[in-house]
């Protein structure tokens, strides 16, 4: 920065002059401690302790997409499904019964990108004084699908859930994992939903499931 002094009436006043250099510098410096200075963020640390509806169903294999047609999900988000199912639905263990098939879908999307520019017009000033540079949402829509050994559709369950995160420069998460988190978070929630739906109908599932695989084993023996 420069220091500009004037002279009036025998008094001297001086102040200082923000150059454009003086200015890059505080913009990267503030960019530098925005990336390192927001945590991370893990898809573990929002499960819930394991509460498993009875009765649980058999094992089942796990997908993404439907019957039909693969889904691409990101592996944080199917591995969420995977503990949900393993810890909560079904056995996780021995011969499977039948196949369960996850997919997801945003709903809506908003970006706070009203936050975001106006720290780039403030240079970030009020970022320090707590506003957060960015507030992310989803609402995210979940659906499973439970399959028998024969490919025939039994039950599909649905739920619907909001996920949010904050960036900010002493709090919340970076960028990249705020996306992740209110995804992830939004998931979760519908996945919470669908599991009372399950537990109200794991009495008929566990019947069809296991009489599907023994007529399959019937079936079998005449050949």
């Amino acid at each position: 920065m420069n220091v500009l002094c004037l002279r009036d009436a025998g008094c001297e006043t001086c102040f200082f002059e923000p150059t454009f250099y003086a200015m890059k510098k505080l913009i990267v410096a503030f960019s530098v401690v925005l990336l390192v200075g927001c945590r991370s963020w893990s898809p573990m640390v929002m499960q819930d302790p394991p509460s498993p509806i009875e009765p649980t169903l058999p094992a089942l294999q796990l997908y993404a997409g439907n019957e039909y047609t693969a889904e691409f999900v990101g592996e944080s988000e199917f591995r969420l499904f995977m503990e949900e199912m393993e810890s909560n639905i079904m056995n996780p263990y021995g011969e499977k019964f039948g196949s369960v098939f996850y997919s997801s879908r945003i709903l809506e999307q908003k970006d706070g990108l009203g936050f975001l520019i106006a720290s780039g017009m403030t240079l970030y000033f009020f970022n320090v004084l707590g506003m957060p540079f960015q507030v992310v949402s989803r609402i995210v829509e979940v659906e499973l699908r439970i399959v028998d050994l024969q490919g025939r559709l039994l039950a599909k369950y649905k739920g619907r859930d909001k996920g949010s995160a904050v960036v900010g420069l002493y709090y919340g998460y970076s960028f990249a994992d705020a996306y992740n988190k209110a995804q992830l978070e939004a998931a979760y929630g519908a996945l919470k939903q669908i599991r009372p739906q399950i537990a109200d109908d794991a009495a008929k599932l566990r019947k069809v499931l296991f009489a599907c695989e023994k007529e399959i084993e019937e079936e079998e023996e005449t050949e």
